[in-house]
């Protein structure tokens, strides 16, 4: 099974955190879903290697997201993207609207 997140929710959404320097909004759904199910979670990293040519990693973030504090994951998830983007910015989609509820 796959769950994908976005971070761009609503404004009011409870958990907020730095990302790439602004304080945005995130969803906390993944982490919720992971620990009610005792589900472990990774970070999928894809890397373009050549033109044309990638690589993909599946980086464990926990698997016993039940024995973590709440947050815990969504922050490493951050913090995952956030390496990914800054060792490479090009290939990340600067043109979606990421920050539209950022409160700074």
């Amino acid at each position: 099974n796959c769950l994908m997140s976005d971070q761009s929710p609503r404004a009011d959404y409870k958990y907020r955190a730095q990302f790439l320097g602004k304080d945005v909004p995130f969803f906390m759904g993944p982490e919720a879903y992971a620990k009610k199910y005792n589900l472990a979670i990774f970070y999928g990293r894809v890397r373009k290697v050549a033109r044309s040519k990638y690589t993909a990693e599946l980086v464990p973030i926990t698997l016993h997201p039940q024995e973590t504090e709440e947050g815990w994951i969504t922050a490493e998830y951050i913090r995952l993207m956030e390496e990914d983007i800054r060792n490479a910015p090009e290939h990340y989609l600067w043109s979606h609207r990421r920050f539209k509820h950022a409160s700074n």
